[in-house]
C-alpha cells in the first residue's frame, strides 16, 4: 500500500511539472501544423500533403472534438501521455531489472520519479506534437518484447507488436526501436526465438506497408524540412545534445549513466556491460545514430526527435541508482527530483504570433482578406488569425497556393484579393512574393512590425480609396480620404494623406455627440494610435488612423454624430485646432447608429 501512495505522489509531482503554464505560450510552428491537421475535415489529405504518419492526429482530432481547440486543450492530449509514461515506465523497469537479478521493489518507483522530473518528457508532455504518444507506444513495445521473451505469453507478444505498430504510425523515427529489437535477436538470441523475434518484426512492417504504399509513395511529398529549423550532424550537435539530455547536473547524471552499465557481484564490478544493459545501450545508441545519418540526406534532426532515448537513459539512470543504498541512494534521489522540478534547461524558441495576428485582427472588419505569405510557418500565424478576427474575416495561406495548387493563384486566389476592400498582408522577411499580387488600385495605408530575436514579422494594409475622394481638406494640407464607424467595437476608422510634407506633430481627435451636442465618446491620438507621426508622413502618402472611441458614459440606442478635431500644441504650452478649409475648426463627418 505505502508503494502505491508513493507512485501517486510521484504522478502528481509529474502532473504538477507539466501542467504549469501549459495554456500560457502562443502555438510554435509545429503545434500550428497539429492544430491545422485537426482542423481540417479531411484529415487524410492534408497529411497526404506532408511528411507525418496518421495516428496522432487521428486520436487528436478525436480529442479536440470533445475538449475544443484552445492551447491549454490541444496541449493536455500530450501530458495525459507524458503522466501515462510515468506510470509505464514501472513495469518495464521491472522486466530490465529482472535481467539484472534486481529484485527491490523500489527500484521501479525510482524509474518512474526520474521520468517524472526528465527534461525532455516534461518539454515533450507540454508540445501539441505527437512525440509523448510516440515514447507511450515505444514502452509498451519493448515491455511486450521483454516480457515475451521471458515468458512466451500471447498477450506480451501482441503488446510488443500493437505497440511496435502504432509506435511506426504515431512517428516514422520510431523504425529505429524495431530495428534495436532485431539487432538484439541478432545478437543476442539464438535459434528458434530468434527466428520468431524476426518473422514477428516483419507484421508491423507489413501492416505499416499499408500506408507506406498506399498513401506516402503516391501521394506524400517526400520533402525535408527546412535547414532552418533542422540542426547540423556534427560532433558539436552531438555534444549540445549530451548537454541537453543530461541537464545542468550532467557529471551526476553521466556518473549514474556509467554505474548503470557496469555489472556488480558481491560488491565488486566488472568493466563490462552487464547483462541486458546491452540492449538499452542499443536503444541509445542506434536512433541517435540513424538520426544522424538521415539528417545527412533529408533534414530530420532536432534533439526533440530522438526524444525515445529518455526511456533508457532513464533506466540506465535507475540502475545505476540501485547501486546505492540507504542514505546515499537517498539523497541523490533527492538532489535529481530537485533539479528535475525546479529547473528548466531546454530553451523553446517561439514567435509571438498571437501578438502578431492581433495587430491585423484589432482592426480588421467583415469582408477584409487577410494574406498570409511565410515560408512553411503559417499555421500558427493562422491558428491565432481565426481565433482572433472578427466575423467575416477571410483567410488564406500563398504558401498553401504556392505548394498545393498553384493553378489556383490566378483562378481563385487573385480574384479573392480583388474582390475584398481591404486587404492585409502578413509577411515574413524572406518571402516578399505575396505583396506582387495586389492589384494597382490599392493603396498601402498600414505598416506594422514586430522584431523578435532578429525575425522581423510584417503586417501591411491595402485599401482600394479612389485618388480623387475626399471627405475634409485641412489648411496644414491634410486631406481625409475616407472614414468608416462601427458600433460594436465603438471605433471609428480615419484615411489621411497630405498634399505636402507636414512639419509638424497634429493630434486628431474623433468625437461622438449625441443629439444635443453634448460629448459622449472620445479618442485623442497621434494617427494610428501614435505610431505614424504626422511628421513622418511623406508628400502622397496613405495613412490608415484607427480611432478606438472611449465612452464617457452609457451610450442608449441612437444617432449619434461624429467631428473630427486635428490640433497641435504650441512651444508655449497652448492647444491650437487646425481648421479646415472652409473655415471650421471641427468637421462633421457623418453619423454613427448605435442599436
Amino acid at each position: 500500500m505505502a508503494r502505491v501512495w508513493i507512485g501517486a505522489v510521484i504522478l502528481l509531482i509529474g502532473f504538477m511539472i507539466r501542467v504549469d503554464d501549459l495554456g500560457a505560450r502562443p502555438l510554435w510552428i509545429d503545434e500550428g501544423f497539429s492544430y491545422f491537421a485537426v482542423r481540417e475535415p479531411d484529415l487524410l489529405t492534408v497529411l497526404a500533403r506532408d511528411v507525418h504518419p496518421p495516428l496522432y492526429f487521428a486520436a487528436l482530432k478525436v480529442w479536440a472534438g470533445f475538449t475544443g481547440t484552445s492551447e491549454f486543450a490541444l496541449r493536455y492530449f500530450s501530458l495525459l501521455f507524458g503522466l501515462l509514461n510515468i506510470a509505464l515506465i514501472a513495469p518495464l523497469t521491472r522486466e530490465i531489472a529482472r535481467l539484472r537479478g534486481i529484485t527491490d521493489p523500489i527500484v521501479p518507483l525510482i524509474a518512474a520519479l526520474l521520468m517524472a522530473v526528465a527534461e525532455m518528457e516534461f518539454y515533450t508532455a507540454q508540445e501539441v506534437r505527437s512525440y509523448t504518444l510516440h515514447i507511450t507506444c515505444a514502452i509498451v513495445s519493448m515491455w511486450g518484447f521483454l516480457r515475451w521473451l521471458r515468458t512466451g505469453e500471447r498477450f506480451a507478444w501482441a503488446c510488443w507488436l500493437i505497440g511496435m505498430t502504432a509506435l511506426i504510425y504515431t512517428h516514422y523515427l520510431g523504425i529505429w526501436t524495431g530495428i534495436v529489437q532485431g539487432l538484439y535477436a541478432l545478437l543476442w538470441l539464438r535459434g528458434k526465438q530468434r527466428i520468431t523475434v524476426i518473422g514477428s518484426l516483419l507484421i508491423p512492417a507489413a501492416l505499416f506497408s499499408v500506408w507506406l504504399f498506399g498513401i506516402v509513395l503516391p501521394y506524400q511529398t517526400v520533402k525535408a524540412d527546412s535547414d532552418a529549423t533542422m540542426d547540423a550532424s556534427t560532433l558539436e550537435t552531438l555534444f549540445a545534445y549530451i548537454q541537453d539530455y543530461l541537464t545542468g547536473q550532467w557529471a551526476l547524471m553521466l556518473g549514474l549513466l556509467i554505474l548503470g552499465g557496469i555489472e556488480f557481484r558481491e560488491g565488486r564490478f566488472y568493466p563490462r556491460l552487464a547483462h541486458g544493459v546491452s540492449l538499452l545501450v542499443l536503444w541509445i545508441v542506434v536512433p541517435i545514430a540513424l538520426t544522424f545519418i538521415g539528417n545527412l540526406q533529408f533534414s530530420i534532426l532536432t534533439n526533440y526527435r530522438i526524444s525515445l532515448v529518455t526511456v533508457p537513459l532513464v533506466l540506465l539512470w535507475t540502475l545505476g541508482i540501485s547501486t546505492f543504498r540507504g542514505q546515499a541512494r537517498a539523497f541523490l534521489i533527492a538532489v535529481i527530483a530537485f533539479y528535475g522540478i525546479i529547473s528548466v534547461d531546454f530553451q523553446r524558441v517561439e514567435l509571438p504570433w498571437d501578438q502578431f495576428a492581433a495587430l491585423i485582427t484589432d482592426y480588421a472588419q467583415p469582408d477584409d482578406l487577410v494574406m498570409i505569405d511565410m515560408k512553411g510557418v503559417d499555421f500558427s500565424l493562422e491558428y491565432y488569425l481565426e481565433r482572433q478576427r472578427a466575423p467575416g474575416v477571410g483567410i488564406i495561406s500563398l504558401r498553401q497556393y504556392v505548394e498545393w495548387d498553384q493553378s489556383a493563384i490566378h483562378t481563385e486566389l487573385i480574384p479573392l484579393l480583388n474582390a475584398s476592400p481591404t486587404i492585409w498582408v502578413a509577411r515574413w522577411n524572406d518571402m516578399p512574393t505575396g505583396l506582387d499580387l495586389i492589384a494597382p488600385g490599392y493603396v498601402q495605408t498600414a505598416y506594422q512590425t514586430i522584431d523578435y530575436r532578429g525575425n522581423q514579422l510584417e503586417a501591411y494594409r491595402f485599401d482600394r480609396i479612389p485618388a480623387d475622394q475626399q471627405v475634409i481638406r485641412y489648411q496644414n494640407g491634410m486631406i481625409l480620404r475616407q472614414f468608416r464607424a462601427y458600433a460594436d467595437p465603438l471605433r471609428v476608422d480615419l484615411w489621411w494623406s497630405a498634399d505636402q510634407t507636414l512639419m509638424r506633430s497634429y493630434t486628431v481627435s474623433a468625437v461622438l455627440l449625441d443629439g444635443e451636442g453634448r460629448l459622449v465618446a472620445q479618442h485623442d491620438a497621434l494617427p494610428f494610435l501614435n505610431q505614424r507621426p504626422t511628421e513622418t508622413w511623406t508628400s502622397g502618402a496613405w495613412v490608415y488612423d484607427p480611432k478606438p472611441l472611449t465612452a464617457l458614459q452609457a451610450i442608449p440606442s441612437g444617432e449619434y454624430q461624429i467631428g473630427i478635431v486635428v490640433y497641435f500644441w504650441t512651444q508655449t504650452g497652448r492647444l491650437r485646432r487646425v481648421l479646415t478649409d472652409s473655415g471650421l475648426d471641427i468637421a462633421m463627418i457623418g453619423t454613427l447608429t448605435q442599436r
